[in-house]
C-alpha cells in the first residue's frame, strides 16, 4: 500500500468514525440526562428533594428511576423500611408486588437493623411504545446489618407515563453480587 493509498484509507476510516459518532449522538440525544428546564444536573448523593417539590414537578423517566432507587437503597430500618415512600414513584400494582406480605402477628416482631446507602446508579433506556420505556439499571449500594457489604444489583424496570408523570410499573432484580 502506497502512502497516498494509506492517507485515503485513513481519511475514509476517520469519516466513518465521525459519522458513527454523530449518528450515535443523535440517537441518544432524546435521552439527554440534563434537566430540560435549564437547571444544573444534581447527583444522587446531592438530591434531597422535599415531598412538596417532588409532587409539584413532574419528573422525567430517568429522574423517576433515580428517586425510586434512592428510596429503595438508602434507608435505616430503625427509621423506615426500604419500600416506604416508593409508592410515589410506582403504579399501585407495582407497589403491591414490591411490599412484602405482612401478617398482623408479625408486626410485633422486632425488625433486624439494616442500613443501606445508594452509592451509584447507571440507567440504560429503550423506548418500547409511546409513554412506555424499558430500562436496565446497574445499582451499587452499601449494606450494613449482619456485616458490611458492597452490593451490585442489575434491575429490569418498565416505566410508564400517566397524568402524574413517569411511574415504575415493573421492577425485577436480574442479578445480585456481593463484594
Amino acid at each position: 500500500m502506497t502512502n497516498g493509498q494509506k492517507k485515503i484509507f485513513i481519511s475514509i476510516y476517520m469519516a466513518v468514525v465521525i459519522a458513527l459518532l454523530i449518528l450515535t449522538g443523535s440517537i441518544f440525544s432524546r435521552f439527554d440526562h440534563e434537566p430540560q428546564d435549564g437547571s444544573e444536573r444534581v447527583s444522587v448523593e446531592e438530591r434531597e428533594l422535599t415531598e412538596e417539590s417532588e409532587t409539584e414537578a413532574k419528573l422525567s423517566a430517568e429522574e423517576t428511576l433515580r428517586a425510586f432507587a434512592e428510596i429503595l437503597y438508602t434507608y435505616d430500618t430503625r427509621e423506615r423500611m426500604f419500600y416506604e415512600g416508593a409508592d410515589r414513584y410506582m403504579t399501585d400494582k407495582a407497589y403491591e408486588q414490591l411490599v412484602p406480605l405482612q401478617d398482623a402477628e408479625e408486626e410485633n416482631i422486632p425488625v433486624r437493623q439494616m442500613v443501606s446507602r445508594l452509592k451509584e446508579i447507571t440507567c440504560y433506556f429503550r423506548p418500547t411504545a409511546k409513554g412506555k420505556i424499558e430500562a436496565m439499571a446497574e445499582v451499587w449500594y452499601q449494606l450494613s446489618g449482619t456485616g458490611d457489604y458492597g452490593v451490585r444489583q442489575i434491575l429490569k424496570l418498565v416505566v410508564v407515563e400517566d397524568e402524574d408523570g413517569w411511574k415504575v410499573s415493573e421492577c425485577a432484580v436480574l442479578d445480585t453480587m456481593e463484594q
